[in-house]
């Protein structure tokens, strides 16, 4: 009897720290998921697990110093910049006045809670104490006449350096975020919001252009319009020729020179491209490592997928050259080792040898079992329907159920379900064929997860009450 009492005790004891466990994490979870989003989701996703000791802080530093402090200037002598340069002189830029209504605007689309710089201050604190706002305007206003008045900590910053895979050893294998000051945030969406009403009435962005557009879908646009064009190329046994350009850390390197010769290009007006050039003179930012129990913080620093078609190869190679052309003269560097092409002949994949575009640029060439990951989703020539299909379904049931297991409130899990998991299955709803049956099987299965949930929280609830019981 003694020992069935003590095993009874024991299994009680298991009990209650289950059901601590358990109301600890959804307490965190809930917590955590009001506060910030983002950082919930990348919390369940949680794929790559680093297997090696990061890079030294010495190593992190000086690897990044050489990408981000590069004082190297895009060519000004470029023939094509004097045809935009001219082209530019159609748009002129209306006077900038920051108005309070604009700081209402950046902040109501703001985050709350999200990550904020090394001030600490959470959009929060300036959406609801409402007397800022004209002050802001005002200072603002005043920074846009003379940008010698914005204190140095506005455009001071910390990067969390995050791996992007497992080889944790190489510092260029890491993804920066950066976290700035909320003053910054809210004074970059104002500039912003200006210019994107300047852009918009001139019309000024190229019909080609899907991405930094408002209201577009442009990835899915993307492969609807190239999923159109491979399978006609296949059906009507067409001859096609396809590349795919990746750059090097390409929103990490592209030069600053470049980018204010982009606004002026644009027809910005100087008060608005003195003040983002005074703004990039004094970026300065420190590296946060944290990857199993190796933290560090360095020093401060101051500091693209694109297809293209053609009708045949020595068309795509002249197409190339321009590509590779442009990229010398903005001094950025093509990821050779994930760019490629494919040659198709009458509907069907030719094999052969790399395509050499320059002496020093060379692309690998795709077989008819090669694949290419663009935008997202794997392809060849076409999009191999059923192999895509297969990674939708398993990875948005991964999200169901780990949605399901978090322990959230009922509002904040079908919130999640519709923010986390749906949208990544009607990413393909148009690119890739679902048929009725496929869909049925994957609400069916998503149905049973939920099934179980609830069953799991009823047997919870049961042996709560029995161990109320045996107490």
């Amino acid at each position: 009897m003694t020992c069935d009492k003590l095993k009874q005790k024991a299994k009680s004891l298991g009990n209650r720290l289950q059901r601590y466990n358990e109301r600890v994490k959804r307490y965190k979870n809930n917590q955590l998921y009001y506060k910030n989003p983002k950082e919930f989701f990348r919390s369940l996703e949680n794929s790559i697990v680093a297997e090696e000791d990061p890079p030294s802080p010495e190593n992190m530093h000086r690897t990044w110093k050489e990408i981000w402090e590069s004082e190297e200037e895009h060519d000004e002598t470029a023939f094509w910049i004097r045809d935009a340069e001219r082209e530019a002189e159609k748009y002129t830029m209306e006077e900038v006045r920051i108005t309070e209504e604009d700081v209402k605007a950046i902040l109501k689309k703001s985050n709350n809670w999200s990550a904020p710089g090394p001030d600490g201050v959470h959009n929060y604190w300036w959406k609801y104490f409402d007397c800022t706002h004209k002050i802001l305007a005002e200072t603002f206003q005043r920074a846009l006449l003379n940008p010698s008045n914005l204190p140095e900590f506005l455009t001071s910053g910390i990067t969390h350096m995050l791996p992007k895979g497992k080889d944790s050893g190489d510092p260029k294998n890491f993804r920066p975020i950066t976290c700035l000051s909320t003053l910054y945030k809210i004074l970059t969406g104002v500039i912003t919001l200006n210019i994107s009403r300047h852009i918009g009435k001139n019309n000024i962005l190229a019909r080609e252009q899907n991405g930094c557009r408002k209201d577009t879908r442009g990835c899915k646009e993307l492969l609807i319009m190239d999923s159109l064009i491979t399978k006609q190329a296949k059906k009507k046994q067409r001859n096609i020729s396809v590349a795919w350009v990746d750059y090097k850390k390409a929103f990490d390197s592209i030069l600053h020179s470049w980018l204010l010769k982009t606004l002026q290009l644009y027809g910005v007006s100087k008060a608005v491209i003195n003040l983002l050039k005074c703004l990039m003179s004094s970026w300065r930012t420190r590296l946060h490592v944290n990857i199993r129990d190796h933290t560090y913080t360095t020093p401060e620093l101051y500091f693209d997928d694109l297809k293209l078609y053609a009708g045949s190869e020595d068309q795509l190679k002249r197409q190339l050259k321009v590509v590779a052309s442009f990229t010398e003269t903005i001094r950025m560097q093509m990821g050779l080792d994930k760019c490629a092409v494919v040659n198709v002949k009458r509907g069907r994949i030719t094999e052969g040898e790399g395509m050499l575009v320059k002496d020093d640029i060379e692309l690998q060439r795709l077989g008819p079992e090669g694949r290419y990951k663009y935008l997202g989703i794997k392809q060849g020539l076409e999009i191999n329907s059923a192999e895509t299909k297969t990674t939708f379904r398993t990875t948005f049931i991964s999200r169901i159920n780990k949605i399901l297991q978090s322990k959230l409130n009922a509002k904040a899990m079908v919130t999640s379900m519709n923010t986390w998991a749906m949208p990544y299955l009607s990413y393909s709803f148009g690119v890739v064929k679902w048929f009725t049956s496929d869909l049925k099987a994957i609400d069916i299965q998503s149905t049973d997860f939920i099934y179980l949930g609830r069953m799991e929280e009823e047997a919870c609830r049961a042996s709560k009450q029995c161990t109320t019981e045996l107490s």
